[in-house]
C-alpha cells in the first residue's frame, strides 16, 4: 500500500471510529491489574468518548479511583482479511466525570437517547449512572502487516509510522 499523508491517515482513523457504536475498555482494579470491558459511546471528536455507565459496575468503579482507561476499536472477525491483522484503533485515555449539573449534561444524553433509543429516557431516571468523558492523550493505529502508526500531540494529528526503523513501542503504541 503507498504511503499517506499524515491528514489522509488521520480521515481514515476517524471514518474507522465512526463506524461504532461501542467501544472495549481497560480499566485498572484496586491492585492495578488490568480489567476488560466494553460501553456503548457516543463521540465528541476524534479520541474523545462519553460513556454513560453504572456506578454498580466494576469499571465505573475502577473509574472512580483511577481515571486511567485503555480504549480499543477493533475490527469485527468477521470482517477482517486476516485475524492476526484485524485494523484496530487504541487510545490512552483519562476519563472525566460529567456532574449531572453541568450544561452539557443534558445535551449529551439527548445524544445518547437518539442514537440508542429509548431505553436511554429509563436510565436517564436511575441515579446509579454517571456520564464521562475519556479523552485520549495518545493512540496507536493498525491498518495490517507492517501498517502500525503512532498518534500523538493533542489532536492525534502527529502520525508516524512505526517499524523495525520507527520509534520503539510504548503507551499509546499498537502491537502490530
Amino acid at each position: 500500500m503507498s504511503e499517506q499523508s499524515p491528514e489522509a491517515l488521520q480521515r481514515e482513523c476517524r471514518a474507522f471510529q465512526d463506524g461504532f457504536r461501542s467501544l472495549l475498555m481497560a480499566t485498572a482494579d484496586p491492585s492495578g491489574l488490568p480489567r476488560p470491558s466494553y460501553a456503548p459511546f457516543v463521540a465528541g471528536g476524534f479520541g474523545v468518548f462519553y460513556i454513560y455507565v453504572s456506578a454498580l459496575s466494576q469499571h465505573t468503579r475502577d473509574l472512580e479511583r483511577d481515571p486511567r482507561v485503555g480504549v480499543l476499536l477493533i475490527e469485527d472477525e468477521g470482517q477482517a482479511q486476516n485475524i492476526f491483522a484485524r485494523r484496530r484503533l487504541s487510545f490512552d485515555c483519562e476519563a472525566a466525570l460529567i456532574a449531572r449539573q453541568a450544561p452539557q449534561w443534558d445535551r449529551i444524553l439527548e445524544r445518547f437517547q437518539a442514537r440508542f433509543g429509548k431505553l436511554v429516557a429509563t436510565l436517564r431516571g436511575l441515579a446509579d449512572f454517571r456520564l464521562y468523558r475519556l479523552t485520549a492523550g495518545s493512540g496507536g493505529y493498525v491498518r495490517g502487516f507492517g501498517q502500525a502508526f503512532s498518534l500523538q500531540g493533542p489532536d492525534l494529528d502527529e502520525i508516524r509510522r512505526l517499524g523495525r526503523s520507527g520509534p520503539e513501542e510504548g503507551p499509546g503504541s499498537p502491537s502490530p
